[in-house]
């Protein structure tokens, strides 16, 4: 411990951990550890990095650092982690004033090596002797050929272009530009597309220089760690360094005397209408609050705007103010925000949207909240605090971004945790009007507060093609014949450079395991199966801390493929409309007052080997403390009893608001889009998929979405009518994850609950299932960026599911893809997946290439043919398959597992021989899968998402072309 100095120490016994606060003695770097028995250890290196121009440096630099350094001088020691380790998590992550090098792993040794190779790079990195990396990563002008027209590419320039690919995410982005003109939070840290190119090299070198730098770290451990061993090691990294001054601070925001307006315009297509397709959003800047006022404010955010029949949301909906109405209040940075958006809706209702929006709150401000409706927030809070289920996240990683929101704004880093006095605090505040009062403070009293028009226009995107193309054009024309043989020259070079494989003895430098290090049979998840009264029931005990997770999954496969769409919507609003006995603004406060939540959804479940059998259901799924559980059953039949559907009012505005989210998310999930579309050419599952939450449904919401209420009504009753069907017509298979001590209470309780749902005598026969046929579909957007999805099955050719293909998969991610996709392309990402059901997916993450993409999935044959890789490289590709299996579960998540496995009917055994053959990989398996893809890829299924420009160049790829508007 000499090294460093003790400033803080603090018993933090709510999340079961003791905290310490050090500092080095030397360069005053910071360090905070969060101790205890958690295994699943976390470790994390922050720089405060608050951008003076919206160009990108800090995230560009974030992605450079991890393409080599002195000690591991390969072209991507990040990839090779990916590759090798046992990590639970490894990634880098740009805000708008910190840049955050997070790993996990629940190996000692493993994290060790993680963090000896993320420490070199953000220290060491090869950035000042290799200018290609910054090309590569941040931006370059390309030009292969004299006559070709100059572009530009790079991977966070593409990255960009698809980060702002939805009017959403421009909006957001304008939201900390309107709030905070001249401030580093004013500029956007990840870069602006447009921005960008006018980062030079140099700047970004000494961005580095400037912040990179021990005396403005935030380094962070957390799990089960010998702390005094940790230090000395830590020591290791800081030693070769002195105090410097930071050039990090954050400047003051002045709090503004008025409201300001501010006007900006998005894109939308040339042949879409644009009337009443304006965003309303009114922005808030709170300043730095205590932990106190920002789970306060949270707490209001949802009971506004987010909670089925919240408050403020209900009397703009009342207005048929706009398709969605949505917002968020945001701690991530020191100046806290508070945001009310509006979806499409006519400009020329601001006033009245400005009034309905402080006219609502002065009234909750005035008579008060409901203390009832008060309390239930509170207490889902609290649930969600106690339980820190973050699903496949470290929990780690989560306190890690909850120590930083106080920490990096050198306020106490602990105060997050102290659960029981904040909890505390916020009931103190809800029974002496704090909450009405924090309301008049930030809201209605706050004159930091821009209001946005985000208006559509139809030329915007083509006048922005047009701009870059002239820019390009004169940039071209501008450099003279040497300088263009020279440009070509050096994209040659960087081309070579990308192509060129690392040398054996750079790849053997990075830190590895040994397979001996790797459990060769890992322990089944046990539950027990019961039948009981004509159920399955699934019990699991697991150390859950007292919380019950229940499914209950009714089979209707009996379900005709008309209805599907129907059933969908159905499960999706079964929360949100109101039920038999409470009003559905009421109906969220009972279940949040006695749960920590109850979500219904239309699920398939799959069978282990065959994409075309498979379980449908409807599945309710809720958890509450033991001592609540029979009160959550109860809560579960009322939900069944008597749904009110036939609101028609409510039906429409929920309609509404699907087709908007959905609208967005396609786009941005564009991947995901279309590798479901492609997959249901041929497979009936993901046809299923597509027509409960694929184009499909989309295109089935937008022809309801401006029914008459009479029609509204009718679909209603037909939802109402399916669903007394599925309750009494359905098999019903339950699965609960318990704590051991509350065995007999669960079991009390599932038994009276059983009892109340038996099943009608005749049990329906499954309904018959189809395919679309193979359509080869493109499908625009207005984004900049595509996704390009193939998707194949090797059953199809003969093949049996084997745990190699996992290891070829994941050579796939992490070798070929990655440098054809990504490196060479451009893309943000590549990707493949193989299913033991025998599907197989090839995907594009923001792409800025189509043709040449497919063409790159092409080349997986003569990949795998040549592959040329030693025993070390295929030991280590193996562990990184391995780290992809063993990622810890929290109860939750065993719980829906072992739903999954009763319904895939995939035994312990068979995953353990999976693991074996995994372990057991060989090259020359590896090598023959060249003949296995060079079957496998002769299938044509392929679908597009993307843009307008992209898919009219490569119309002769597609049979269909459709937008998605």
């Amino acid at each position: 411990m000499e090294y460093f100095e003790l400033v803080q120490e603090a018993d933090l016994s709510d999340i079961e951990s003791r905290g310490y606060l050090y500092q080095h003695k030397r360069t005053k770097a910071r360090v905070c550890i969060l101790k205890n028995n958690d295994e699943n250890r976390v470790f994390s290196i922050c720089f405060r990095t608050p951008p003076e121009k919206s160009n990108g440096v800090a995230h560009i630099l974030e992605h450079s650092v991890l393409n080599g350094s002195e000690k591991f001088p390969i072209k991507d020691p990040f990839i090779q982690l990916g590759k090798t380790s046992l990590n639970t998590f490894l990634n880098a992550m740009t805000s708008p004033d910190k840049t955050i090098y997070p790993v996990a792993s629940c190996n000692l040794k493993d994290l060790h090596n993680l963090m000896d190779v993320y420490m070199d790079a953000v220290f060491h990195p090869n950035i000042y002797t290799n200018s290609k990396i910054f090309a590569q990563e941040g931006w370059h002008y390309e030009l292969l050929k004299e006559e070709d027209p100059v572009t530009i590419k790079g991977v966070v320039y593409n990255e960009m272009q698809g980060a702002f690919s939805t009017p959403e995410q421009l909006l957001d982005r304008n939201i900390q530009t309107a709030l905070f003109p001249g401030h580093p939070y004013g500029y956007d840290s990840g870069g602006i597309p447009e921005e960008i190119p006018s980062l030079s090299y140099e700047e970004f070198l000494d961005f580095h220089r400037r912040h990179y730098h021990p005396s403005n770290s935030y380094i962070f451990y957390y799990g089960d760690i010998d702390i005094a061993a940790e230090l000395e090691r830590l020591n290791t990294y800081l030693a070769g360094f002195d105090y410097r001054q930071p050039e990090s601070a954050l400047p003051p925001v002045a709090p503004w005397e008025e409201p300001v307006e501010y006007h900006l315009q998005y894109p939308l297509p040339e042949d879409e209408e644009p009337e009443e397709k304006a965003f309303f959003s009114l922005n808030y800047c709170l300043g730095e609050l205590p932990v106190g006022e920002k789970l306060a404010m949270s707490i209001l955010e949802y009971i506004l705007l987010d909670a089925p029949g919240a408050l403020l949301k209900e009397k703009l909906a009342e207005r048929n103010m706009g398709e969605e109405v949505y917002g968020f209040f945001d701690s991530d940075i020191r100046e806290n925000t508070f945001a009310v958006t509006v979806k499409n809706v006519s400009p020329q209702r601001r006033q009245e949207f400005l009034d309905c929006v402080q006219d609502t709150l002065r009234q909750i401000a005035e008579t008060g909240l409901d203390p009832k409706k008060l309390q239930a927030a509170i207490n889902v809070f609290e649930f969600r605090l106690r339980e820190a289920d973050f699903g496949s996240m470290p929990k780690g990683i989560i306190f890690n971004f909850q120590v930083l929101e106080s920490w990096l704004y050198d306020q106490p880093p602990f105060a997050f945790f102290d659960y029981d006095g904040l909890l505390a605090e916020l009931r103190r505040a809800a029974a002496g009007g704090e909450f009405e009062r924090y309301i008049q403070k930030y809201l209605l009293q706050n004159n930091h507060c821009c209001f946005i028009i985000m208006s559509p226009s139809l030329t915007m995107a083509a006048e922005r093609e047009a701009e870059l193309a002239r820019h390009l054009a004169a940039y071209k024309e501008s450099l003279s014949a040497e300088e263009r043989t020279a440009l070509i020259q050096k994209n040659q070079e960087l081309l070579a450079y990308q192509a060129e494989p690392d040398r054996k003895e750079d790849l053997a430098l990075i830190p590895t395991l040994e397979l001996s290090d790797i459990q060769r049979e890992k322990a089944a998840l046990k539950y027990q199966t019961e039948y009981q009264d004509g159920v399955h029931v699934l019990y699991h005990p697991a150390n859950t801390s007292g919380i019950v997770y229940l499914k209950a999954f009714f089979e209707i496969n009996w379900l005709p493929e008309e209805q599907v769409p129907v059933v969908s919507l159905l499960t999706s609003y079964l929360t949100s409309v109101s039920s038999k006995n409470y009003h559905y603004s009421q109906l969220v406060d009972e279940i949040n007052e006695h749960t920590g939540g109850i979500t219904s959804k239309l699920l398939l479940y799959g069978y282990k080997n065959n994409t075309d059998r498979f379980r449908i259901g409807m599945e309710l799924k809720g958890k509450s403390f033991a001592a609540s559980l029979g009160k959550m059953l109860e809560l579960f039949d009322e939900l069944l009893a008597d749904p009110k559907f036939d609101d028609a009012k409510r039906l429409g505005d929920l309609i509404k608001e699907t087709a908007s989210q959905m609208q967005m998310t396609l786009v941005s999930g564009g991947h995901i889009t279309a590798a479901t579309r492609a997959l249901s050419y041929y497979s009936k599952s993901a046809y299923f998929d597509e027509l409960s939450s694929g184009v499909s449904f989309y295109d089935f919401i937008q022809q309801w979405k401006q029914a008459s209420e009479k029609d509204l009504r009718e679909l209603g009753g037909l939802m109402k009518k399916i669903l007394a069907e599925i309750v009494s017509q359905s098999k019903l298979t339950l699965a609960v994850t318990y704590a051991e001590a509350d065995e007999a209470e669960v079991r009390r309780r599932l038994a009276d609950y059983i009892s109340r749902h038996q099943v009608d005598a005749d049990y329906r026969p499954e309904a018959e299932r189809s395919v679309f046929g193979n359509r080869k579909e493109a499908f625009i957007t207005s984004g900049n960026v595509n996704y390009a999805a193939k998707v194949m099955n090797y059953k199809r050719f003969g093949y049996t599911y084997s745990g190699m293909f996992q290891v070829a998969n994941h050579l796939l991610n992490t070798d070929y893809l990655w440098n054809k996709v990504r490196v060479e392309g451009g893309a943000y990402g590549g990707m493949s997946a193989i299913r033991r059901s025998g599907d197989m997916m090839l995907i594009s993450y923001r792409d800025p290439n189509i043709a040449e993409t497919y063409r790159a999935y092409e080349g997986i044959v003569s990949y795998f043919e040549n592959l040329n890789i030693t025993e070390e490289e295929i030991k280590n590709t193996i562990i990184g398959t391995i780290a992809g299996i063993d990622t810890p579960l929290t109860p939750s998540m065993e719980n829906a597992k072992i739903m999954a496995m009763h319904f895939s009917e995939l035994s312990p055994e068979e995953e353990s021989q999976t693991r074996r053959e995994i372990l057991d990989t060989s090259l020359d398996e590896l090598k023959n899968m060249s003949k296995f893809y060079e079957q496998v890829l002769t299938t044509d299924y392929i679908c597009t998402v993307g843009s307008k420009k992209k898919i009219e160049e490569n119309r002769e790829l597609f049979a269909k072309i459709k937008e998605i508007r």
